[in-house]
């Protein structure tokens, strides 16, 4: 068998209020090759064009090419096995991908002026001085950027067994990114550069596998039982990124995963040993770091009950080269899963699908999340939090705690994204489930019916995490800054005459 096609597209879409158009242009052909239901290939091109990239850098080339093997139709194939791998099929690819966006950014490859005050010419009323505004150069051009590419590979197997009743699929995949369209972030204001320039730079690979699993019994006349489940884990390292090399490894991005979270070591709770207490004249006390405790006043005075933060480079200070990005799971999930179950008998039918997610941490009161925080926007702007009564207190000075030393004003010591508040956000959910009954056909001619189904369905029923404060899918934008998901009943009726 074979197949082969040809296409030329041009697209123009308005989106929003924006004032132009947005085009592409592109040219596609593929080829499809089968020989006897056991051998495959098919190979695709795509050649696209973009309107952010100048003359001469607009079109991107973007071939792939798959091959497939049925080993189970090969007449060597045992007859005795088939009976239990029914189904035997290898596959491969190989491909090139292109990514031609940067966020709201069009015709990256254009410079662009922005209106900024101006100078200043003459007096008014004698004192104040006339201010004009005009125009500046913002974004400089970037003529020779293009299409950011990734280079995919995938292989795979599927298997049927006992006549495709349960059917496994499993995939490996390797992906990798390069010419990363990006805004520099290490030029020096010295280039004069009003808006870091646009470039193709940056690698990253992504790797892992994932599979897929379904399963379907009749059991009887009357019932049929089905399962299904689904894995992913993928993971990726950055090769190259757009830093300064920093003064200590853990520091550092390249060679670490992406969105990890930047964070200082907690090591403790600060204790009175710590510390030398002087009681003034008016009776409050001072306290002073002995000289074995490395100096931690980065955010402020610390007293007994703060986080006290490990000296990764032993400098004796604390302070932002002790923050490592090499601390916990990222925050983006490595691992993502689902399995479902369902019967049916006669005219009842029972359904439930769960998903969930692994490989993946959180930090409490990060991003904009603030208000996580008691007092942190002062007294009387504060939640009462039944949550606080678990903090550290001089009458109970335990290391066992959710809150350090509680303040009423704001203080980054114990706020600061750190060890502290990591906590693990996988979380497994009770996505859907559903109970329903079709009414047999003898009371259907009855009523004068083709069908009737009455149902009650759920959504978001109950989550398995270890968080417990708030909805573990809204990640680091959490303590209600994000809206969370609804658990929702739907009770119905379905007619047909």
């Amino acid at each position: 068998d074979i197949t082969a096609m040809g296409l030329f597209y041009q697209k123009e879409s308005q989106i929003n209020s924006d004032p132009l158009p947005f085009r592409k242009m592109g040219y596609v052909g593929r080829a499809t090759y089968a020989y006897d239901r056991r051998y495959s290939m098919e190979v695709n091109v795509g050649i696209t064009g973009s309107e952010a990239f100048a003359q001469g850098h607009r079109f991107g080339v973007f071939p792939a090419v798959g091959l497939a093997w049925i080993a189970s139709n090969e007449n060597f194939y045992p007859e005795s096995l088939k009976n239990i791998v029914s189904n035997l099929k290898f596959r491969a690819s190989y491909g090139l991908t292109g990514n031609d966006a940067y966020g709201n950014a069009r015709f990256l490859f254009r410079g662009g002026f922005t209106g900024a005050p101006g100078a200043s010419l003459g007096y008014n009323s004698g004192t104040t001085l006339n201010g004009y505004n005009g125009y500046t150069e913002d974004r400089f051009s970037a003529p020779n950027i293009s299409w950011e590419t990734e280079v995919k590979k995938n292989y795979g197997v599927d298997i049927g067994f006992f006549g495709n009743k349960l059917n496994l699929v499993v995939d490996y995949f390797d992906n990798k990114r390069y010419d990363i369209l990006i805004q520099r972030r290490t030029v020096s204001g010295a280039a004069g550069f009003n808006q870091s320039p646009f470039q193709n730079f940056g690698k990253v690979n992504n790797k892992g596998y994932e599979a897929s699993l379904a399963y379907t019994q009749r059991i009887g006349e009357n019932s049929i039982i089905s399962a299904r489940g689904n894995f992913t884990y993928a993971r990726n390292k950055i090769i190259e990124q757009d830093e300064v090399t920093p003064s200590y490894p853990w520091m550092s991005s390249t060679g670490n995963r992406l969105n990890m979270n930047d964070v200082f070591v907690a090591d403790r709770l600060f204790e009175d040993g710590d510390f030398d207490i002087t009681t003034n004249p008016n009776g409050s006390k001072s306290y002073a770091l002995k000289n074995k405790i490395a100096n931690q006043t980065y955010f402020g005075s610390v007293m007994p009950g703060d986080i006290k933060y490990k000296d990764l480079n032993e400098d004796g200070i604390i302070n932002q080269f002790d923050r490592t990005k090499y601390e916990g799971n990222p925050a983006t999930p490595e691992i993502a899963y689902g399995f479902g179950v369902s019967y049916s008998y006669k005219g009842l039918s029972l359904s439930m699908f769960f998903s969930g997610v692994g490989n993946t941490s959180t930090v409490l009161g990060a991003s904009n999340a603030q208000g996580f925080f008691p007092f942190n926007y002062g007294v009387d702007e504060s939640s009462v939090r039944s949550i606080v009564s678990d903090r550290w207190t001089a009458a109970n000075p335990s290391q066992d705690v959710l809150f350090p030393r509680i303040r009423t004003s704001t203080f980054y010591n114990n706020s600061v994204p750190s060890t502290w508040w990591i906590r693990d956000a996988s979380f497994l959910r009770l996505k859907t489930a559903e109970l329903g009954y079709d009414l047999p056909k003898k009371i259907l001619d009855r009523i004068k019916l083709d069908n009737a189904r009455v149902y009650i369905q759920g959504y978001n029923l109950f989550t398995v995490d270890h968080i417990k404060f708030w909805d573990p899918e809204q990640g680091n934008a959490n303590a209600g800054v994000t809206y969370p998901q609804s658990r929702t009943f739907t009770f119905g009726l379905q007619l047909s005459l």
